[in-house]
């Protein structure tokens, strides 16, 4: 099992390592797309945060980043790092507790940009937002990958959710 640093993948993820321990866990860097200021963020309400949001997404520059946000640039590097960290790895199956944003940013980047630097353009950033837009994730969704033995990652038809016996 992989997650991100924020506690709410950790509270997901003490739900499944609560009846199984043998399970190694491993933080990765996949938290949120930070990319509105931290100040903005921090004790507002999300209506309180769509101008920022907004301001951001027109100016659509993937460089910009200001007061602790993150930069589209190095949003993409972090899903490749992911993505060059799945291919390597040993284990057969991973599950990952990551955020939204991110893991919309991992489908995209392989159904979008694959094996191509220009995914972190002005033309690449605009194709994540209106990929974004139109991909809606449900809390707890399971979205399966293969690795295939070349070390490319596809990804497989949404599985349906198992039944779980703990309280998700």
């Amino acid at each position: 099992m992989v997650y991100s640093d924020y506690l709410r993948t950790q509270q997901t993820l003490s739900d499944f390592t609560s009846f199984q321990d043998d399970i190694p866990i491993e933080a990765w860097k996949i938290h949120e797309f930070i990319n509105i200021p931290v100040s903005a963020m921090n004790g507002t309400t999300l209506e309180e945060r769509i101008p920022h949001i907004k301001a951001y997404w027109d100016r659509m520059d993937p460089t910009y980043c200001s007061d602790g946000s993150e930069c589209f640039e190095d949003f993409v590097d972090r899903i490749d790092s992911f993505i060059e960290n799945l291919q390597y790895h040993s284990a057969e199956k991973i599950l990952v507790c990551s955020h939204f944003l991110f893991l919309t940013g991992v489908r995209w980047r392989l159904l979008h940009w694959p094996n191509d630097q220009s995914a972190k353009s002005k033309i690449a950033m605009q194709s994540y937002r209106d990929y974004l837009q139109q991909t809606p994730w449900k809390n707890a969704e399971i979205k399966p990958f293969n690795v295939t033995p070349t070390g490319m990652i596809r990804l497989r038809k949404s599985a349906k959710p198992p039944t779980m016996k703990f309280g998700l």
